[in-house]
């Protein structure tokens, strides 16, 4: 039998604990890595929630312990430009935004052939 410390956390449940925590740090850094431009923080938490086991005497032999690996990373966020159809309640955007240009500078994604066009 392990003592519940810092040092011993990687040998819970035959270290799923620790994979978990590791998987959540892989994610943090592939996110940091795929969405450079959003600054916002991405936070990595281990909560560990203890209760008394139910033995139903006054002694307490066994504790409950749960433990929560949780990554919050910042919202991506899309905003775009549509026109308002008040008479019918309605918002239109155009699908194909490579032939409109709502703000100077937009970049847009090079005209690619399908298979089909190509034949």
């Amino acid at each position: 039998m392990e003592t519940l410390k810092t040092s011993t956390l990687s040998l819970v449940a035959n270290g799923l604990l620790a994979a978990s925590l590791d998987e959540h740090l892989a994610a943090a850094q592939h996110d940091i890595t795929d969405r450079p431009a959003i600054k916002g923080p991405r936070k990595i938490t281990l909560e560990l929630i203890l209760k008394p086991a139910d033995s139903g005497e006054d002694i307490v032999d066994a504790v409950d312990v749960q433990f929560t690996v949780d990554m919050k990373k910042p919202k991506t966020t899309m905003k775009r430009r549509m026109a308002s159809f008040p008479r019918t309640k309605s918002l239109g955007f155009e699908t194909d935004t490579n032939r409109v240009t709502h703000a100077p500078n937009q970049r847009a994604f090079p005209e690619t052939q399908s298979a089909e066009e190509e034949e």
